[in-house]
């Protein structure tokens, strides 16, 4: 505790530093609209580093098994709009239209290929937002204005980014931001309060007309395969720190992708995905094909049965099978020699196991990583197929609005990118947690057994933070 109370003031010493570099970088040159400014700082967690900050937006991001992690503060630049006052919006904003994936390869070009935005996607831009998904506009992209990095040697990092040329008129103000930089916050180890109350949407008797139609679609040929989702939503007596709740998600999850946004005061979606979309980086393009699940148990001998299970099963390699299909067609588009595995292996997870099917390729000349996120998202792994039928079918029968759930949420530049699939996630706002999963449905789809795999899944969230999932 000393040693990182020590650390954290001394971060924040760094803050200080920062300022008196942004305020000597008038004569600052890019060769594009992008340039930063940045000291070394103490290592520490960019997690607490985060929960120490005041302001909007804040976003924290683990890559699946790496080391670095990183903490993002401010905007220096919005792709996509949101429920801003007047006037509130960051100095260079790019209203959220038809065309936001067109402004996003227009703005990563201006800035150039240093120049990381964070930030993500709506699972479903057409359908009616809900709650506290008013606050997510289809895209939004930010380029931060701070960003506090924990590299993979243990180095860490503080940095400021400006956009030229306008950024230079306003240096003194971004440098007392910087210097009003606070101390990284201690962590907490927590367990949930008993909640007042549970609400499953939808409840059961909803869910098994839901699986009733879409059989029906598979009958008469309109569908093959659809990702059908459910909330469940606790409230609590008291509002819950989202930063506590995915600190220790973290330590029961690894091998996942583990992310912080919060665009509103008081609301955040954290999750802990084990999905990688895709990642454009290292002059590779790599994607996963991750469908069919099945628990894991304590005991060696059953949770080898359980590996066999899955890997036996008819029902999860069809399903499989349409995600890495799907995944095939649209990166042969952007690949010259595409590669993936003959068949899918196990991946095994803390709290689960999915079949898995790695896809890797060089890619073409010019190929743009804002191209091969509009071609991947939504995958039939959380969407079905054929892709615009099963989205048909999601808005018309889920009776909750994902958001965020599902979608693709990471980093991009003008040349590389890296998206994880937010699933595995939940939604904290004030004393309310709603959580999310789904199932994918195919032909011979029990519904009885489709509920039960999501509310594992949801058990595997809630179990981590000593909260029991099932309804009373």
């Amino acid at each position: 505790m000393t040693e990182t109370l020590a650390a954290s003031a001394s971060i924040a010493t760094a803050g200080s530093a920062l300022g008196r570099l942004i305020r000597a970088a008038v004569d600052v040159r890019a060769d594009g609209a992008f340039a930063q400014v940045h000291v070394p700082a103490p290592a520490a967690s960019p997690l607490a580093w985060l929960a120490g900050q005041r302001g909007l937006p804040r976003l924290f991001w683990h890559g699946r098994g790496e080391q670095e992690s990183v903490a993002t503060l401010g905007a220096a630049l919005t792709v996509g709009s949101e429920a801003h006052a007047p006037g509130d919006l960051p100095p260079h904003a790019y209203v959220s239209t038809a065309s936001d994936l067109v402004a996003l390869s227009d703005v990563l070009e201006r800035l150039g290929p240093d120049a990381k935005l964070w930030g993500g996607l709506r699972f479903d831009a057409r359908k009616q937002p809900d709650g506290a998904w008013n606050l997510y506009q289809p895209l939004r992209f930010t380029l931060p204005r701070f960003t506090y990095t924990r590299h993979d040697d243990g180095s860490a990092t503080l940095a400021c980014a400006l956009v030229l040329p306008d950024d230079l008129n306003r240096l003194d103000a971004i440098s007392a931001q910087a210097e009003r930089l606070s101390s990284a916050r201690e962590m907490d180890r927590i367990r949930l309060p008993v909640p007042l109350e549970r609400a499953d949407l939808p409840g059961r008797p909803t869910w098994n007309r839901m699986i009733a139609s879409a059989l029906a679609a598979f009958e008469k040929g309109e569908l093959e395969k659809v990702v059908l989702g459910r909330r469940v939503t606790y409230r609590f007596p008291t509002p819950l720190d989202a930063f506590d709740l995915l600190h220790q998600l973290m330590g029961a999850t690894p091998g996942c992708f583990h992310f912080y946004t919060e665009h509103a005061q008081n609301t955040a979606f954290v999750g802990a995905s084990p999905e990688l979309l895709f990642r454009l980086r290292d002059g590779r393009l790599q994607s996963e094909a991750i469908a069919g699940t099945r628990p894991r148990a304590d005991a060696n001998e059953a949770d080898d049965l359980l590996r066999r299970e899955l890997l036996d099963s008819d029902k999860d390699q069809r399903e499989h099978r349409y995600v890495r299909h799907f995944l095939e067609e649209q990166l042969g588009r952007f690949t010259t020699d595409l590669e993936s595995d003959e068949s899918p292996s196990e991946m095994p997870l803390a709290r689960g196991r999915h079949l898995r099917s790695r896809l890797s390729g060089t890619p073409q000349p010019n190929t743009h990583p804002v191209d091969v996120l509009r071609a991947l998202h939504p995958t039939p792994a959380v969407g079905g197929t054929p892709t615009q039928a099963a989205l048909a079918f999601i808005r018309e029968h889920e009776p909750f609005d994902r958001g965020r759930y599902a979608a693709p949420l990471g980093w991009i530049s003008r040349d590389e990118a890296e998206f994880a699939v937010g699933i595995r996630s939940g939604r904290v706002e004030g004393d309310t947690l709603a959580l999310y999963s789904g199932a994918g449905i195919v032909q011979g789809s029990n519904a009885d057994a489709e509920w039960d795999e999501i509310e594992g899944k949801i058990a595997n969230f809630t179990s981590v933070l000593g909260l029991n999932p099932s309804p009373k």
